[in-house]
């Protein structure tokens, strides 16, 4: 089976085969401050930050976010089943080599 992904450049959309995604991952780091911080709701003393990443056509592509650990299960579980191995994503800012 081909899946296509659907780039939207202009009118009409464009369909481009792109690479396919082969792999896609998550990584949470505990990132202590240097005090304890606060802004007037809530305080902390540490910032938690999610690392994805994708791999496809022999590029690994990244993204981050500060958010609850709880976010790489979205990303390992419901977005990485919802684009498995064969998937293709692209980006008109693909790879320039």
């Amino acid at each position: 089976m081909t899946r296509t992904a659907v780039r939207r450049t202009g009118n009409p959309p464009t369909r481009d085969e792109g690479p396919a995604v082969t792999e896609v991952g998550a990584s949470v780091y505990v990132i202590p401050t240097d005090a304890p911080e606060a802004d007037g709701t809530l305080s902390w003393d540490a910032t938690t930050m999610v690392l994805a990443t994708a791999r496809a056509g022999g590029a690994q592509g990244i993204g981050w976010t500060y958010a609850a650990a709880a976010a790489q299960s979205v990303i390992t579980g419901v977005l990485a089943g919802w684009s498995p191995a064969g998937a293709r994503w692209t980006c008109p800012a693909q790879v320039r080599r």
